[in-house]
């Protein structure tokens, strides 16, 4: 099972094409981040854009792309699409990944 620093590694290696793409803000939450995650538990992040017009396409080929850079299933958020009970929910076991 990896461990959170080397998911945080992994998506830090990936950051100049993640911010080509719209990207400016990555955290990863659930199982990952409170480290009880199992070995087939998959990777939730929640990123934040600053193109407006950062479209499901776009969010599934940045999702596709670090699930085949991280070898395991990652689950994206748009913190914008979020509930506020979502957010808050989140709010205590995120870590900041940029």
């Amino acid at each position: 099972m990896m461990s959170q620093d080397e998911i945080k590694r992994r998506i830090l290696a990936r950051r100049p094409e993640l911010r080509a793409r719209g990207v400016s803000h990555v955290a990863l939450f659930g199982s990952q981040a409170r480290g009880d995650a199992r070995p087939d538990s998959d990777v939730d992040l929640m990123i934040d854009v600053d193109d407006p017009k950062f479209s499901i396409i776009d969010l599934a080929g940045v999702e596709l792309d670090l699930s085949e850079h991280l070898g395991l299933p990652v689950q994206i958020s748009m913190r914008r699409s979020l509930s506020e009970r979502m957010e808050q929910a989140t709010r205590d076991e995120r870590i900041e990944v940029f």
